[in-house]
This record gives structure tokens, sequence and C-alpha cells, in this order.
């Protein structure tokens, strides 16, 4: 995958899940933390911070309607809906 495509997942909190669906807007390689790799205007959804980098390839996505604020969803959860710069919609 890569900075553009769509994709969307499920996450979870407090006992509901909720389908999320965003444009990858960077790419956090393997090892790296993903604070480092937030692009200019951009923050972390969680005022807890994104935690520990993770072993594999991952990204920081977009989601429409959720300001600035960026997800790091699993690698696992994630489903690759469209490629290149395509916009996101509800």
């Amino acid at each position: 995958m890569k900075v553009g495509d769509v994709v969307s997942w499920i996450s979870q909190s407090q006992g509901f899940k909720t389908r999320k669906m965003g444009k990858i807007v960077a790419v956090v390689p393997a090892g790296v933390d993903p604070h480092t790799c937030i692009p200019a205007g951009y923050h972390c959804n969680s005022s807890a911070g994104y935690g520990m980098h993770r072993r594999e390839e991952s990204y920081l996505v977009e989601v429409e309607g959720k300001g600035k604020a960026l997800y790091w969803p699993r690698i696992s959860a994630i489903a690759h809906l469209s490629g290149g710069e395509a916009v996101c919609s509800k």
C-alpha cells in the first residue's frame, strides 16, 4: 500500500465496534516510531500517543470527519479499498 490508498478497518472501544475508512497519508517503516512520520499539519488521534513501533511496515490514516487527527490501524485489520489519490467518502 502507498500514500493515497483508501483503506478501512474495524476498531473497538468500550465494547463497541466501529468501521473506519480513510486515506493513507504516511507510510511508517518497520521499527520506526510513528510519531516521527506524522506529516506537517497533522497530529496523533490519541492523547496517549501511538505507542511502540511495529515490526512491519504500517500506515498513518486520515479519516474523513475527524479533522487532522491520524489513526494508526493494525495491519491485520486493514482492508485495501482502492489505490492512487482517491478521496474518502462515507
